[in-house]
């Protein structure tokens, strides 16, 4: 149940989590049952006619690749017998997860670089790139703040909405010309639940349906307070005589190798991977950002999704199947690019605006690319014959 509680903890899904814990169970001979929600673990542990009944609350977790990597590993050497139950639960109780000073500086680094780097991958301008590294610097505060009030962090989606659009409009008066719309985007890029939504997804596919349907509900609960706020601060907006912009003189093709080489950085930081894992990161993310981008334009978004995300997959499980570590720490930073949240973005900024037709077509290419992205990383580990399914 430690071992549980720090899985969830740290980020693990909850079939993975499943699955790790009914490894652990066979290794050392105990019979056990394991359910996993995004809030909660039940475990039934012992013989089918006196088994212990455990439940275990649990906060939602938030990923952290170091810990997963730690986690693995001490999976492993307990499974092959090179520590003891007794030491394994020193280790786990060990671990905590750091929060000083540096550490929320660098999260907020992180944010910063993160929506540069996505402006970039939207095709805006330098002027969007700076706009959006100033939201994701205010985004990045506010999330920082929130971790020292539960009350401000449940109207955090819907403030930093408000606080990108009103940032990205007011970046016209010193920056020059904006196309608000890509850096109140881009700026919000992360705080947007499209990786929770794919997590859902992926989820629902293995046949978890009470955790899938769950953080299906979160996600669309976090698009809906991002979109009230963006509607709000486009209400205000409106009021004060302001315009979206115009766009920005386009950046030339080298600065989308930049952007991907800013991103993985970014990725490493807000995702908490060891430095050492920088190089997977960079490469995962380069081919997912590649392959889809060539291969929608010769088959469309859907296919193109599809097939980046089975070449990053594929690739993800095979250098960790080389490298030992487990193969989120290559996938999960490997999949933003190819995240729908722009088009969830899109789906819920028109239903607040009463475009109700355009907002569910949007919706349901949302879902497509979700579904599209989900089989591509379950075709990835059939190739690549993974013990591990994202």
């Amino acid at each position: 149940m430690k071992l549980a509680s720090a899985l969830h903890m740290y980020g693990m899904p909850a079939h993975r989590l499943e699955l790790a814990l009914a490894q652990v169970s066979e290794q050392l001979g105990v019979e056990g049952q394991y359910m996993a929600t995004p809030t909660s673990v039940v475990a039934s542990i012992g013989p089918p006619g006196s088994p212990s009944m455990f439940l275990q609350r649990c906060p939602p977790g938030r990923i952290n690749l170091e810990k997963q990597t730690t986690l693995h590993q001490l999976i492993c050497d307990v499974g092959e017998r090179r520590l003891t139950l007794e030491q394994a639960v020193e280790i786990l109780e060990s671990l905590r997860e750091e929060s000083g000073v540096r550490k929320r500086l660098a999260a907020v680094a992180g944010f910063t670089l993160a929506a540069a780097a996505t402006a970039i991958f939207f095709d805006g301008g330098a002027n969007e790139a700076l706009a959006a590294g100033l939201i994701g610097l205010a985004v990045g505060a506010l999330v920082q703040l929130a971790t020292f009030s539960r009350r401000l962090a449940m109207v955090l989606p819907g403030l930093a909405g408000l606080t990108a659009t009103l940032i990205g409009a007011f970046a016209q008066s010193f920056l020059g010309p904006v196309f608000s719309v890509i850096p109140t985007l881009a700026g919000l890029i992360i705080l947007i639940p499209s990786l929770n939504l794919t997590i859902a997804v992926n989820e629902l596919a293995h046949s978890h349906l009470v955790a899938g349907t769950s953080r299906l509900g979160g996600s669309l609960m976090g698009f809906l307070q991002i979109a009230f706020g963006v509607a709000l601060g486009g209400k205000l907006l409106e009021r004060l005589g302001l315009t979206r912009g115009e766009l920005s003189g386009a950046l030339p093709l080298w600065s989308l190798a930049a952007a991907l080489v800013v991103g993985a950085v970014a990725s490493t930081v807000l995702f908490k991977a060891r430095t050492k894992d920088f190089p997977v990161i960079l490469l995962t993310m380069s081919i997912s950002f590649v392959g889809s981008r060539l291969a929608s334009i010769a088959l469309g978004p859907e296919l193109g999704v599809l097939l980046g995300a089975w070449l990053m997959g594929t690739v993800a499980h095979l250098v960790a199947r080389w490298r030992n570590h487990p193969s989120a720490v290559g996938i999960i930073p490997g999949i933003l690019p190819l995240l729908p949240g722009a088009l969830g973005f899109q789906t819920f900024s028109a239903l607040a605006g009463n475009d109700v037709v355009a907002g569910v077509q949007t919706g349901i290419t949302m879902l497509f690319v979700a579904l599209s992205l989900v089989t591509g990383l379950l075709l990835a580990t059939l190739t690549s014959r993974a013990r591990e399914s994202f």
